[in-house]
């Protein structure tokens, strides 16, 4: 893909996928934030629902 013509929601979703890649390896969502990536809580929207439930 060419950044220089994806469109806006093109790159929120490689953004978005960028955050979970982070997020999976083990970066706490406060220094994802601080990297400027977003907000905790907008963050852990998208991460909480692809965690694994304990149990199963």
């Amino acid at each position: 893909m060419n950044i220089a013509h994806s469109t806006s929601m093109e790159y929120r979703l490689v953004r978005r996928a960028q955050i979970i890649c982070l997020a999976n390896q083990g970066v706490a969502l406060k220094d994802i934030e601080e990297a400027g990536y977003g907000q905790t809580r907008t963050i852990r929207t998208w991460i909480e629902p692809l965690r694994p439930v304990p149990g199963n």
